[in-house]
């Protein structure tokens, strides 16, 4: 594509799809040309007259430069369908933007990608089995892929980090630090980039979390993925458009099985009812594809570290929350010893409150 920069000012204009803006591409090989397209040239390849006009009237505001040095300020990078930075996989799905802006690595290097997406309320159930899932990849053959939401998402970039496994976010608004979203992962993505990961945006900056952004951005997630397993889904959950967006472009589509009473369990179970592979270890996801799994640890304090009281509460707690009465009969220790016991261990990274005054081993 010649004079690429312009594509900036092109995706500016947020009224052209990305299938529009592509077969411009296709036909005229550069993107000023393109840019400087006149309403009735415009109109010649399917673009509305009104739109035509309105783009026309908007162009006039634009400054390339301008759009050049904001990505420059940001450490934001580009690339288009044509450059070979896109991602392959991404490239061969029948959506793809012409445009992605980018932070970190944009190449997979020919890495398995498995997306992992579910509810940004999740569970202790579900942000446990992800993470079990995670640790299972093998780090030199993998890519985990997800939204950078809170939630699951999250889970799974973190436990991703932690074992070494690179990790790739989708977000759906400018990669810019004031639009940024959710601005509570702005640390986990900085660990992510760091790691080798990349965060990819088809906004540019400027662009806000509008909702409209986000079935958009799950398209991207599914097209950069070999598979899709969904962790937790209520009937409505995007996480169900992903799973749709996977299999339109003949992606398999895996479910975490879950708990009926829950009411993140209708998604997955629902997908599981049609015909999605159901998950329940990491081999699920690998031998079907000629991987096999690999144990890692997340590492936690080792128990030598651990106090008399604290060793006593640790052995009462599992991975399935354990409300602080039960923890007090099982410890034998007065409830103000284990409320402040239990304070020093959550600060220590050994377990986590899951709310209710219930507790899990991490």
């Amino acid at each position: 594509m010649i004079n690429k920069q312009y594509l900036l000012g092109l995706v500016q204009f947020s009224k052209f799809t990305p299938k529009q803006l592509l077969a411009l591409a296709n036909t005229y090989n550069d993107a000023r040309k393109i840019f400087n397209l006149c309403a009735e040239e415009l109109s010649a390849h399917g673009i509305q007259k009104r739109l035509a006009l309105e783009y026309i009237q908007f162009r006039k505001t634009l400054s390339i430069q301008a759009l050049t040095d904001c990505l420059a300020d940001e450490n934001i990078d580009f690339c288009t369908i044509f450059d070979k930075e896109y991602p392959e996989l991404l490239k061969q799905t029948a959506d793809p933007p012409v445009l992605l802006f980018y932070q970190g690595n944009p190449q997979s290097d020919g890495r398995f990608g498995i997306a992992f997406v579910g509810s940004r309320k999740n569970t202790p159930y579900g942000s446990r089995a992800v993470q079990l899932l995670v640790q299972g990849l093998p780090p030199e053959q993998c890519l985990v892929i997800s939204g950078l939401a809170l939630g699951i998402d999250a889970c799974a970039h973190q436990s991703a980090v932690r074992c070494g496994i690179p990790t790739v976010g989708v977000i759906g608004s400018g990669l810019d630090k004031r639009c940024f979203y959710p601005a509570a992962n702005k640390k986990l993505k900085e660990s992510m980039l760091a790691a080798g990961g990349a965060v990819f945006s088809e906004y540019p900056p400027g662009i806000p979390p509008l909702k409209i952004n986000f079935p958009a951005r799950n398209r991207i997630i599914a097209g950069l993925a070999r598979l899709v397993a969904v962790i937790e889904a209520g009937k409505r959950s995007g996480s169900l458009i992903t799973a749709r967006f996977a299999l339109e472009i003949g992606r398999d589509v895996y479910a975490l099985p879950h708990n009926i009473f829950s009411p993140l369990a209708a998604g997955c179970n629902e997908l599981i009812k049609r015909g999605a592979f159901p998950v329940t270890c990491p081999d699920d996801l690998l031998l079907p594809y000629g991987l096999s799994a690999e144990q890692h640890t997340i590492k936690s304090a080792p128990a030598k570290t651990l106090s008399d009281d604290e060793k006593k509460i640790m052995s009462g707690l599992s991975h399935e929350p354990r409300h602080i009465n039960d923890l007090v009969r099982r410890a034998e220790l007065d409830t103000s010893k284990i409320i402040s016991t239990l304070t020093i261990m959550e600060m220590k990274g050994l377990i986590k409150n899951v709310g209710n005054m219930e507790y899990i081993k991490i």
